[in-house]
C-alpha cells in the first residue's frame, strides 16, 4: 500500500491488527492492564503534592534522573527509530512540527513564570504563580499529550508486539514524575481545593480516554491515519522528553555532575528490559 510517504506497512512491520480491526483477546486484556497501572500511578503521583508538597519537593530528584535516563534510551534508540522505519518521511515532518509546536507553548509558559522557578531541587517546573492564561495553555497541552499518549498506547498493540513494549515503558518511565510536576504547579495556581482537585482528575482520565477512543474507533482508522496520530502522539512525547526532563537535566550537570550516574542507570536498566522482552 503507498499512500503519505508508507510504503507496505504490512509488510514492513508485521501488522498483527486482524482485517476486521478487532484485538485479540489477550492483547485487550494485556491493554486494559497496562492502561489500569498507568492511571492508576498518575493518581497516585498527582494527589501528593496535595499533602506532602514539601517531602515531594525534596525526594523527587531521583525520580527526576533515572527517569530522564530511561525516556532518552526509550525514545531515541528503541521507539523513535521504529516510528520513523514504520511511516518513513512523512512520520518525521510529523513529529518534528508536533515537537515545535510543543515547544513554543511550553517555552510561552516558561517564559511568563521565569522569574518565580525554583531551582533548588534542580526541577524548573516546581514554580508559583496565580491565576494566568499560561498556566491554563500548559495544563491544556499537558493534558493533550497525555490522551495522545492514551492513543499511542492503544495503537500501538496494531503494529507490533516489540513497538507496544515500548511505548508502554516509555509512559511508565516518566508519567510518574510528570504528574509530580503537574500537581505541584497546581498547588501554587491558588485554586480552590475542588477545582485541584477536578483538574487532577482531569488530567488523571485524559490518558485512559485518548485509550478508549483509539480502540473503540480503531475500525475506522485507516493504516495511514493511525500512523499520522502515532506521529502526533510521539512528537508530544519527544517535547516532554526534551522540555521537562533533558533541558533541566542539563542546566544541573554543571555542577552536579555525580547525578549522570543516576541517569545512566535509568538509561541502561531500560535498555536491559527491552533486549528481554
Amino acid at each position: 500500500m503507498v499512500g503519505f510517504g508508507i510504503v507496505s506497512l504490512d509488510d514492513r512491520i508485521g501488522l498483527v491488527r486482524c482485517r476486521s480491526g478487532s484485538f485479540e483477546e489477550g492483547v485487550l486484556l494485556s491493554l486494559v492492564v497496562e492502561t489500569a497501572a498507568l492511571a492508576g500511578g498518575i493518581a497516585l503521583f498527582s494527589g501528593l503534592p496535595l499533602f506532602f508538597y514539601a517531602q515531594v519537593k525534596r525526594h523527587s530528584r531521583l525520580l527526576f534522573l533515572v527517569g530522564t535516563g530511561a525516556m532518552f534510551g526509550l525514545c531515541f534508540f528503541d521507539l523513535l527509530p521504529d516510528v520513523i522505519e514504520i511511516g518513513g518521511r512523512s512520520s518525521l515532518y510529523i513529529i518534528g512540527v508536533v515537537w515545535l509546536l510543543y515547544s513554543l507553548i511550553h517555552l510561552f509558559h516558561l517564559g511568563h513564570h521565569e522569574a518565580d522557578h525554583d531551582h533548588d531541587c534542580g526541577d524548573p517546573t516546581l514554580h508559583g504563580g496565580g491565576h494566568s492564561h499560561s498556566f491554563r495553555l500548559f495544563c491544556g497541552s499537558l493534558m493533550t499529550h497525555c490522551f495522545a499518549s492514551g492513543i499511542l498506547l492503544s495503537l500501538s498493540h496494531g503494529f507490533s508486539p516489540q513497538i507496544a513494549n515500548t511505548v508502554f515503558l516509555a509512559l511508565i518511565a516518566h508519567k510518574g514524575y510528570e504528574a509530580l510536576m503537574f500537581s505541584s504547579i497546581l498547588v501554587k495556581q491558588h485554586y480552590a481545593r475542588l477545582t485541584q482537585w477536578g483538574l487532577l482528575c482531569m488530567y488523571s482520565l485524559s490518558l485512559p480516554v485518548g485509550v478508549a477512543v483509539a480502540y473503540f474507533l480503531k475500525d475506522t482508522f485507516s493504516q495511514e491515519l493511525a500512523m499520522i496520530m502515532s506521529s502526533v502522539a510521539v512528537g508530544t512525547l519527544l517535547g516532554c522528553l526534551i522540555f521537562d526532563f533533558m533541558i533541566p537535566t542539563v542546566r544541573q550537570l554543571r555542577t552536579r555532575r555525580r547525578e549522570l550516574i543516576w541517569i545512566a542507570v535509568g538509561l541502561i536498566l531500560t535498555q536491559i528490559v527491552m533486549k528481554s522482552l
